[in-house]
């Protein structure tokens, strides 16, 4: 698949470019895998996409970027933690589906603080697009966004409505495999934790065994 993008000089196509992520995920023994998986294949599908994270909430409820591709998506992902506002918080916490376009980061007014300083920074186009964990069982909608998938250009105007729907298709895609990675990793911890627990059993039957044996004590003792 690869040799054949390579020969035809083709964008790989969204679909293609998710069967690699699929196999990512299956070969994947930790969300992380997932996540740099992901940030890889955007700025390979998403046209005009130069660099591109990952926004989840850390342990203690902060804003991390656990995974990007290049640094200038670090830097505008660390500008945007650091002035409580952009388009990735916006998609980060939106309520429904939501991609953000900023075509000249130097003329958003929105968010005046980051239009100054992703400037500097050497940001120009911007869109991020909101990650859901899957649909609200019985609610007939979906879930507040468990974070965003960011995507960045030095240049101005190189995202429009082509590219958000590519992003928003696999920003839904990866949502759904990361869903399914950490189900598949609790269950293995768990598993883990029951082998475990067998174990410490084992050994501690032994141990009252001998005691048992040794100085006469009964089960109960």
């Amino acid at each position: 698949m690869e040799d054949h993008r390579k020969a035809t000089g083709m964008v790989p196509e969204p679909l293609l470019a998710m069967g690699d992520l699929a196999r990512a995920a299956k070969e994947a023994k930790r969300v992380e895998g997932i996540l740099h998986g992901l940030a890889k294949v955007a700025v390979e599908v998403v046209r005009g996409a130069e660099a591109a994270s990952l926004t989840l909430p850390g342990a203690g409820g902060e804003w991390t970027t656990p995974a990007f591709t290049g640094e200038l998506a670090q830097r505008l992902d660390a500008l945007q933690y650091a002035a409580g506002e952009g388009p990735c918080l916006e998609a980060a916490t939106a309520l429904e589906w939501t991609a953000v376009l900023v075509r000249d980061l130097p003329d958003e007014t929105r968010w005046p603080t980051l239009a100054a300083e992703g400037a500097t920074a050497g940001a120009r186009s911007v869109m991020s697009v909101s990650l859901f964990a899957g649909p609200a069982v019985g609610a007939g909608g979906v879930q507040q966004a468990v974070g965003s998938l960011n995507l960045y250009h030095s240049r101005a105007a190189v995202f429009g409505e082509s590219e958000r729907d590519t992003a928003l298709l696999l920003a839904l895609y990866a949502a759904l495999a990361l869903a399914a990675t950490e189900a598949i990793n609790d269950a293995g911890e768990q598993m883990d934790q029951l082998t475990e627990a067998m174990a410490t059993r084992t050994v501690i039957g032994q141990a009252q065994g001998i005691l048992m044996e040794r100085n006469k004590f009964t089960a109960g003792q």
